[in-house]
Formats: C-alpha cells, structure tokens, sequence
C-alpha cells in the first residue's frame, strides 16, 4: 500500500465512524470538523477531533514512516514496533509496512472514538432525567461523552443527592425551586 492509499483508506473509515456515531445518536453533530490532513512542511498530518493522531513523513533518500501518539500505538497495538526519540517521547516512530498500516487501518475505529471522548464538552447544571439519576445514584444519560458535561453528575459521584428517593441533602438554596420551575 502507498502512502496514498493508506490516507483514503483512514479517511474512508473514519467518515464511517463518523456516520454510525451520528446515526446512534441525536445529540452528536455531523456537521463539527472531525477529520482534517494538515500540510506541514515535512510532514502530513491526520487530525481527529482536532488531535493530531497521525504524522505521514516521507523522505527522499529513506523510506516514508508514520508517527503516532503513545496512547494510540498502545490503542493499536504497535508497542513492539514503534521506536522513540529523547526529543519527542511522546510520537512513536512506526516503519511504513504494509503490517503497520494495515493495524493502525483496522484501529482507526477505536482512535476516532477516543479522540471523540477527549473532546471538550460544554458543561451544564442537569438535564431532565435527573430524578431518575437521583433515584439510580448514577448518571441514566445514553450518551456517555454530552453527560460528560453534566455538574449534577459530579454530585452523585461524589455521593452528594438533590433529588429522589436517595436524596440526602437537606437543604437547596432558596431561590432553587424558583430555578426549575
């Protein structure tokens, strides 16, 4: 496989995660940039959610090479084969075989999606099921990264319960029921 190839090939998949994601769920948005090849001098790279998850590096009197974050050669499974360097101890150094492509292809899947979970999230107070939530001490919410957003979640975390059967904190400030009525 060129190095050609093996970018249509990572983006062919991560277009597909991208729809499945949106097909399975109402609150994520299609239309945010969650793939980008960045042009750099030396090297292309290949942004998920706005991480940088891929660097392509060709070079003219050596083979090409990829470069990945620690976390994503450990995610794919590459530990063996990835080389680091005193200056960047972070991006592995993978050789561009057919095998290594062909792993970091396969796990493309899993990358898209952690990157997706790292992604910042805009917080806010609870949603709607948080009755439920009380009375199940454990945020309900489908969606595990929108709840990642969610303060009252913290609360039940830490054990502190507002509302429900479980409720145990006594007292809301008073202008609270003004609040959610």
């Amino acid at each position: 496989m060129n190095i050609d190839e093996f970018k249509i090939n990572i983006e062919r998949r991560v277009i597909a995660c991208i729809e499945a994601i949106s097909k399975d769920n109402s609150f994520f948005d299609p239309s945010i940039k969650r793939y980008e090849l960045r042009l750099n001098k030396s090297h292309e790279t290949i942004l998920l959610c706005n991480s940088a998850v891929i660097r392509v590096k060709q070079f003219r009197s050596k083979e090409p090479r990829l470069e990945l974050p620690k976390k994503y050669i450990d995610l794919s499974g590459l530990q063996n084969e990835a080389k680091y360097t005193d200056s960047e101890t972070n991006w592995g150094k993978l050789p561009f075989t057919e095998s290594v492509t062909t792993q970091v292809i396969n796990n493309i899947k899993a990358i898209f999606e952690q990157c997706y979970m790292d992604e910042a999230v805009e917080s806010f107070g609870c949603c709607s099921r948080y009755n439920e939530c009380s009375n199940e001490m454990k945020c309900l919410h489908p969606d595990i990264k929108f709840a990642k957003g969610c303060i009252y979640k913290t609360h039940l975390e830490n054990g502190r319960i507002f509302y429900g059967k479980n409720r145990n904190i006594d007292k809301l400030p008073d202008n609270h029921s003004k609040m959610i009525e």
